[in-house]
């Protein structure tokens, strides 16, 4: 099967498997962990490969050997070590699943699209495999495909959290927020310990102007993950439509120390240094703001910048 992944997409984070990618997460750049990958029963001895003869046995052996490299960080053996275990038993659901992950963490989108999808046919039942392939596919701008893969995942694993994140994920990014609601809020509840869904969720909130709600949201996503620099901003957002000029801007200075690169906290922190009447402060974060905007080539909000900057004579 042939997909279509040209090129990469700023998403949300998504979840994959049971570790975060990012894109979206997240990106939070794509991990493989223990948690990551699928593991196998171990098997009863050390015997090396090239003693059995029982082809499914030897495939789960290709299997466990590619696990072990995963560990040791090798991906690009792991790779090959996958490749012949699929080869050997094109049935083995693992191994495709597995090799996905691998593809996707060296950035190879269309092969591990193609791998998660020989999971899902492999084992029809594969939650997490349709959730990796819903991301990936995603990533690739391909929504239509995305949001029937993981419709079609739901309807085999309805209780797994993450199918719904990333069904949320592609429903949000294509301007259907209200449709996303529902997935994000199952999200969360599946998953308590998920930051990305309470966030989510919170955005949800918002949009549907359900104010405290959000605000609950954005917190427990922070309970979860101290360091959520979007969720600390979303809640400046929030303190600064109230008018509620000094906590917004400790909430900013919360959400740039969190991430010194996140441009909008920044921008969040000038606003509040206006209102509070602090030119001088103001100035030198919306400025900030405005280079990391041109460094991330956010030509839109460098605009946006300078406007400002100019509307206040800044």
């Amino acid at each position: 099967m042939t997909w279509q992944a040209n090129r990469h997409n700023a998403l949300g984070a998504f979840i994959s498997g049971l570790v975060g990618w990012g894109i979206v997460t997240l990106p939070a750049q794509a991990q493989i962990s223990a948690q990551g990958v699928t593991q196998v029963p171990t098997l009863g001895s050390p015997t090396s490969v090239a003693q059995i003869t029982d082809p499914a046995t030897i495939a789960q052996q290709w299997l466990r050997e590619g696990l072990e490299l995963i560990q040791q960080k090798r991906t690009d053996a792991a790779v090959l070590a996958f490749r012949n275990a699929v080869r050997i038993d094109p049935s083995l659901a693992p191994a495709h699943y597995n090799l996905g992950l691998a593809y996707r963490s060296q950035g190879l989108l269309q092969e591990a699209a193609s791998s998660f999808y020989a999971a899902t046919r492999a084992d029809t039942k594969f939650g997490l495999a349709y959730a990796n392939l819903g991301a990936a596919l995603t990533e690739g701008e391909n929504y239509d495909q995305a949001e029937a893969y993981l419709r079609e995942g739901l309807r085999v694993s309805p209780d797994l959290g993450v199918l719904h994140y990333n069904l949320g994920q592609v429903l949000w990014q294509n301007n259907r927020q209200s449709d996303s609601f529902y997935h994000f809020q199952r999200a969360a509840r599946l998953d308590p310990k998920s930051a990305e869904s309470a966030y989510y969720l919170g955005l949800a909130y918002q949009n549907k102007n359900l104010i405290d709600d959000a605000l609950s949201s954005f917190n427990r996503a922070i309970a979860l993950r101290p360091d959520y620099a979007e969720a600390q901003y979303s809640i400046g957002s929030i303190q600064l439509q109230r008018r509620e000029w000094v906590p917004a801007l400790e909430s900013f200075t919360d959400s740039a120390a969190a991430d010194r690169r996140y441009a909008n906290a920044y921008y969040g922190a000038g606003l509040a240094f206006i209102a509070l009447g602090k030119e001088k402060d103001a100035r030198e974060m919306l400025n900030y703001a405005r280079d990391l905007f041109r460094t991330q080539e956010n030509l839109e909000w460098v605009n946006r910048t300078e406007s400002l900057m100019d509307q206040v004579s800044l």
